[in-house]
């Protein structure tokens, strides 16, 4: 046996309730809240662009709830004033053919038809999402260096194709590409190295321990550490040498 809770909105499926000699019909279900969450992953002539449903009203609605609504996607090309709608039932949406370092303003709003098609019913609909103003890449191909639990992966502006570039076996808590040169610190022991991405075999020679985190100054061409031993911050340059203590105290 099935509960209600199991069966996915049926058109057919209206229970009655007698009461006094009038008969009740179940209401249909309607979005009270707008979308939540939109965001959007971009690229020079692509956007990746998703949403969270609308919030349930707590008290009131169970998690039972119906919550499989279609969605109106507004994009306004903020250049040429232009806009166009699309359709769907996903909380997701990939759009093309966008032009190159270009502003996009995005909305979305949850809808219900239900029998509107019928005449039985209205269209209802929620209030538009909080806008989102977005921005292409300008044209061009784009790659990204991500640290990770298994080493460093590399992937272009939406993520595709994701590929592991080097370090596998490392667990990289923290890291800093100046050039060619990567300068990472590992989870599990803490030490600060370096990893030449276009020579792998050649070494860089730098290495420091009981750090924390790194990053690095590209006016002054300095690397900047934490060092969780001394709790204080330490200055070099990138061979690792010339190192000074900075007078900065405490845990960082």
């Amino acid at each position: 046996m099935i509960s209600f809770r199991e069966i996915e909105w049926c058109w057919k499926l209206k229970p009655l309730m007698a009461t006094g000699g009038k008969n009740f019909i179940q209401p249909l279900p309607q979005p009270l809240r707008e979308p939540l969450d939109l965001q959007a992953t971009l690229s020079s002539t692509k956007a990746k662009i998703s949403w969270q449903p609308p919030l349930l009203l707590e008290g009131i609605q169970t998690k039972a709830a119906w919550q499989q609504w279609d969605y109106e996607l507004d994009i306004l090309d903020v250049a040429s004033n232009n806009a166009f709608y699309t359709q769907h039932k996903s909380e997701y949406f990939q759009v093309e053919r966008l032009q190159p370092s270009n502003l996009y303003q995005l909305k979305v709003r949850a809808t219900f038809a239900g029998l509107a098609k019928s005449n039985l019913s209205p269209l209802v609909q929620t209030d538009w999402s909080k806008e989102l103003i977005i921005k292409t890449w300008p044209m061009g191909d784009y790659n990204f260096l991500w640290a990770a639990t298994d080493g460093v992966w590399e992937s272009q502006e939406l993520l595709e194709p994701l590929k592991r570039k080097a370090l596998a076996a490392h667990d990289i808590k923290s890291m800093k590409q100046v050039n060619t040169s990567l300068y990472y610190v590992d989870n599990k022991k803490y030490d600060l190295k370096c990893f030449n991405l276009v020579n792998p075999e050649v070494l860089c020679g730098f290495e420091a321990h009981n750090v924390y985190s790194v990053d690095y100054d590209w006016r002054g061409g300095q690397l900047y550490w934490s060092d969780t031993k001394r709790n204080c911050v330490i200055r070099a340059d990138l061979k690792g040498v010339q190192n000074q203590l900075l007078p900065i105290f405490g845990p960082v």
